[in-house]
Order: C-alpha cells, then structure tokens, then sequence
C-alpha cells in the first residue's frame, strides 16, 4: 500500500533546488544534522555537503603559489561555504608586480650544507617565468566596493588599492582574506618575507601594511570585519626553513601596538622589534586625539591578549605589558643566534629584568601564570621577606637566577656569619618553592661555581630541605641550569627528594655556541624519564607551518626536534625535554 503523502514532512515535498535556496539561510553547523535525517534530505543536500567538502581544503591558506591566494579569494566571495572554512593564512613574502608572480623558494638545512651561498643572498623566487593571471573588471570592483564599504576604505584608499590590485601586488588581497572570512583564526608572517623594513617607504603596498591600516580605521569606527573580529592568534617573523635564513629587518613599535588592538587576538607573537623615524614621530603624537596617533596608543587594560611571546625585543616591551586585560603567559626571548654569528657570547640587550617583573606584577599580578625570560640575564631581583613570589600571586612558572635570589648562593663569609647566611639560602629556596600553584621553577646557575663542592653542596642542601618541609606541593617540575663549562654535577640530596615526591628533576648545561644555533645537552640523568609535560610558552616553529617543507615531517611525527628538524619515533617521546635556556622542546641523544 502507497504511503499518504499526508504523513510526509512537508520539507520532503519540496523540490531539491528549493530545499538547497533554504540551506543557504540556516547555520552551516546544521547542513549536516538536516542531511542525517532521512534519505531525501540526505539527496537534496548532496550539493551543499560538496561544497563543505571542497571548502575543507581551503582551511589553511598560504602564498607559495602566485595564484592560491587570489584563486582562494575568488571563492571566498562567491561561496559563503568556503569562507567559513578558511581558518588561517600563511603569508611567506611578498609580491610588489607581476614580475613576482613565481613560486616561493622554500629553503632547508640541505639547500646550504655544502654551499657557499650566503642566506641572505638566496633567491627569494623559483627559476622560471612569472604565472599569468588576469583579474576581470567586475572581480575588481567587487573587492574595491568590499574594501570601502565594509572596512571603511576612503576613496583615495580604495583607488590606491585599484591600482595596486592591476599592477600585480597582492597585499589587499590577503588582507581581504584575513577580512571576510567568518571563521578566520590564525595569521602567520614567515620570518625574511613580509617583515617591514625601517624604511616603510618602501612596504607601502605591504599586507601587514594595510592590515595596521585596516585596524586603525576599524578602531575609529567602532566596527570589524568578521575575520579581523574572530582572529585569535598572530605570529610575525615565525623561522622557518634554513635556521640562518633572515634578514636585518625589524619590524616598527607601531605595529606591535597596531596588533595588540585587534579586538579578539588572544596569542601574540612578534620577533624583533625597533624604533625607526616615524615611531619617534608617533610617540610625539599620540596624545594629540586629532593628529591619529591615538589609534595607535597602548592603554592599560586595552587589549584582549592573554599569551604574549617578545623574540629579540629591544623597545615596546614596558607598553605590552600594561596593555592586556588578564595577560597569562608573559615569554621574552634574546636570540643567540645573532651572538654566535658575531662569534661571541654575551649577554644582549635584556641586562635588566627586574623592572619588567615589577611591572607584570603592577599590572597582571591577578592574572599572569607564566613568566620566561629565555636567554636574557635577570639582575635587581631579591627574594625577601615583602616579596613573596615577586607580587605574582598566581604563577605556575617561573625563571629566576639563583644569584639574583640570593647572593650567599655563591659565597659565603667568615665563619660566624656562616650559619645566619645558611638559614637565610634555605629561607630563599622555600620561598621560591613556597607558592602552591608553581608547577615548574627554572633556576639559572650563572656566576655560581658549581663545579665548587661548598656551592655544589649549598644549592644541593637548600632546596633538599625545602622540598624535605614540604614546600612546593604543586612542583612538577624544578630545572637547574648553567651557562658554562666544565665537569657534569648532580645534586644527589635534591634528585632523593624529587623521586620521593615524583616531581621531575632536570639539570641541563650549554657547552658550546655553534655558527648555526645552540648546542644543548643534558647531564646527570636530566628529565629523560619524565613523569610530567610542563606546557611552558614556545614560539611557533617552521613544524607549525603547514604550507611549509617541514609540516609532513611534524605530522608523521610529533617528536621531532625542533631545532634540528631531526625525525624522533614515538617510543622516544621520553627523551625529549625542554630547554629553557631557548624556549624549545630538544631531543636527548
């Protein structure tokens, strides 16, 4: 017998095409529940489920190919679809005219192992004749009237960006992916391409150009695209490729406060960073609302960012910090690559790091979890009896060095002082072990002898007895590290106390500076045997780069070095550990 067709849902009865017009207005989360409820609704959403299957190829977009991005664009405007799937863009360099219209050379260790090709002289293209491609005059406009009605382009803008778009530049092309997109999460600028030089007169056509452009208006206007409004993490100068491949560029003060306004950004990370002519003609201004610099201006409590990486930073540190809301993870970094190209070590620019805690603790005290400060000397810092954990009531880790605690690590008097400086160690070292959140203490050894047995044994003894009393009762995690050489140590008293309590003992030493990075190695036993994962803040590496010649071998597997890029099986997992003397996860050999 027929079934009635009075017992049909009344959707089933319409036609396919009416079914695939509804689609189109319902939430793209819903096409597929709709799909599975029976088998012809399933069939009149076989076009709409294609279109999510084409569009799920397009969650990561990058520059490599002259034609991916403007090919990508070209959906992203005539498919709701696909602009929902694009989740992030990988921007390795620019291109300022149709000449440039190649393939990105992307370069690895073995491009420069036995050449004498300097980096920085290497091509940024691939050998061969420009792609051709054509916009047509409606896709032009199309995007002229997008930049000027919905980002708030003024004329001259829009014109400017016309003639840029017809003469072969792609910057307003990627800054219209990074604006449409509803779902947009992820922005990444490869270090060596897009960086803008001191001399901004020549990156006028730049993406990170019109991008800072682009939040400046959106800022004045009080409204954001959808893709600027949802975008959560930002990385500039992300390595990647040759670990020396980079250029002497830097980018401007201006833009990391630019980006710090993006409303939604909740990741941060900038490399390199300076003071060039037009921010000192900035910091004159931005207190003049008319003059435009206070778009510009960090105010405390202005931005959204909670995790913020400085890599090699020499000015717009102090106004970073005041800035966020609730910052959580606060990481500065010094690159010792740029000292062991000049052949020497030494400390750089960072010589001072008490004002920075003092100021985290002023301003983010309530809030920050983490504070790092990779390859930069901490001075001016004490441990003492007002100073509990520096006025950071929440941290979970910490770096410190331990002649800065306390000097008596290093030295001791004569010989009636020395029980009032014994007590006075043991009462630093519970202090720092005292906070009951602290998941993992780093412990710098520099200045100290370790190599001394009375500091060998005062170190030792101290944090025995601290750990013995109970302090620490959250601790995973306690490194020590030295940056010099000599005989390997250990601290036998400590290393009882970690076991008993199952917190992980790690003790680590630099004993060279080669031309292409840091050698690293683990002595007495260090963290091979893990029993915990401390996620302290790293920057992004060339493994996070999924347009990028390492990505396959990150996602075949996850234990790869990331320095080396040396490919580790899983049953080694336990042999990496985490070198806090960089900021990067390393394999023990």
């Amino acid at each position: 017998m027929a079934e009635s067709t009075e017992n049909k849902g009344h959707i089933t009865q319409l036609t396919f095409e009416l079914i695939d017009h509804t689609l189109s207005f319902a939430d793209m989360f819903s096409h597929f529940n709709l799909a599975c409820t029976c088998r012809a609704l399933a069939a009149a959403c076989e076009y709409m489920l294609e279109r999510h299957r084409r569009g799920h190829e397009m969650r990561v977009v990058s520059d490599v190919s002259p034609t991916s991005v403007p090919e990508a664009l070209t959906r992203v405007f005539s498919d709701p679809v696909a602009a929902w799937y694009v989740r992030s863009l990988e921007i390795w360099g620019r291109r300022a005219s149709w000449d440039d219209w190649r393939e990105h050379q992307l370069y690895t260790e073995a491009h420069f192992v036995d050449s004498d090709e300097q980096p920085r002289d290497a091509p940024r293209f691939k050998d061969g004749a420009p792609e051709a491609y054509s916009f047509n005059e409606a896709q032009v406009q199309q995007y002229v009237d997008y930049l000027r009605d919905e980002l708030g382009f003024s004329d001259a803008d829009a014109a400017r960006a016309r003639e840029e778009i017809e003469r072969g530049c792609d910057g307003v092309l990627k800054l219209l992916i990074m604006s449409a997109c509803p779902r947009f999460d992820s922005l990444r600028y490869i270090g060596g391409g897009e960086r803008s030089e001191l001399d901004h007169s020549s990156h006028q056509d730049c993406s990170l150009k019109w991008l800072m452009d682009t939040i400046r208006l959106s800022k004045r206007r009080g409204s954001w695209a959808p893709g600027l409004l949802a975008l959560r993490d930002v990385a500039l100068g992300v390595e990647a490729g040759f670990r020396g491949f980079k250029t002497p560029a830097a980018y401007s003060a201006r833009t990391l406060a630019s980006l710090m306004h993006l409303p939604g950004v909740k990741t941060l990370y900038v490399k390199g960073c300076a003071y060039d002519a037009a921010d000192h003609v900035w910091r004159r201004r931005r207190q003049d609302p008319e003059s435009g610099g206070e778009s510009w201006a960090l105010r405390p409590g202005s931005s959204s960012v909670e995790y913020l990486f400085l890599d090699n930073h020499g000015v717009g540190v102090e106004d970073a910090i005041q800035a966020p809301r609730s910052l959580r993870t606060f990481a500065l970094r010094e690159s010792f690559r740029e000292r062991a190209r000049r052949d020497e070590f030494r400390w750089g620019r960072f010589d001072e790091m008490g004002p920075y805690v003092r100021l985290l603790a002023a301003s983010q005290g309530d809030s920050i979890e983490s504070v790092m400060f990779y390859g930069c000397k901490w001075l001016g810092l004490r441990v003492n009896e007002g100073s509990h954990h520096f006025g950071l009531g929440n941290l979970r880790h910490l770096y410190v060095r331990l002649r800065d605690v306390n000097p008596d690590f290093r030295y001791l008097g004569p010989y009636r002082d020395v029980m009032r400086k014994w007590i006075g160690l043991v009462r630093s070292a519970r202090k720092l072990l005292g906070h009951a959140r602290l998941e993992a203490l780093v412990l710098d050894t520099v200045l100290i002898d370790m190599g001394h047995e009375k500091a060998r044994w005062r170190v030792d003894a101290a944090f025995a007895w601290a750990l013995k009393a109970g302090c620490g009762r959250g601790l995973k995690a306690l490194h020590f590290i030295r940056l010099r050489d000599g005989e390997s140590w250990d601290l036998p008293r400590t290393r009882a106390a970690c076991e008993e309590r199952s917190i992980d003992l790690c003790i680590s030493g630099l004993e060279e500076l080669r031309p292409l990075g840091v050698g690293f190695t683990a002595a007495a036993g260090g963290c091979e045997n893990a029993r915990h994962q401390v996620d302290f803040p790293t920057a992004p590496s060339k493994h996070d780069l999924v347009s990028g010649p390492d990505a396959d071998a990150r996602r075949a597997d996850p234990c790869a070095d990331e320095e080396t890029g040396v490919d580790v099986s899983a049953d080694r997992l336990a042999h990496r550990v985490f070198d806090p003397i960089i900021g990067q996860w390393k394999v023990v050999q």
